[in-house]
């Protein structure tokens, strides 16, 4: 883990955040190209744009039964920064966005 990113776990999720990097998709349709890639070929794919970023988030079946894969990236005083987490139920991923959606400058 570099100075410029925090991981975050617990028994329910782990959630990274980190200032993006050249390679890091910077819109939806990025995302969803690089998130077919993994797991289920993106099962539950969904994405959506807001004001100064995207999510985009997606399903996979592991060892540990279904994940939810949510990945976030906002505009933060003229930066970008990713968000992303591994999650168990909808709940969490929802949780997941909505605290990923919460730092502003």
């Amino acid at each position: 883990m570099s100075d410029e990113s925090a991981m975050i776990s617990s028994d329910a999720t782990t959630m990274t955040v980190s200032l993006a990097k050249d390679t890091d998709p910077k819109t939806v349709e990025q995302g969803k190209d690089s998130s077919a890639l993994l797991g289920d070929k993106g099962r539950g794919l969904k994405g959506d744009k807001f004001a100064d970023g995207r999510f985009v988030t997606y399903e996979n079946t592991g060892s540990m039964d279904d994940n939810y894969w949510p990945s976030m990236r906002l505009e933060i005083g003229g930066k970008g920064h990713m968000c992303e987490a591994t999650v168990s139920n909808e709940g969490q991923r929802t949780a997941a966005i909505d605290y990923c959606n919460s730092p502003k400058p």
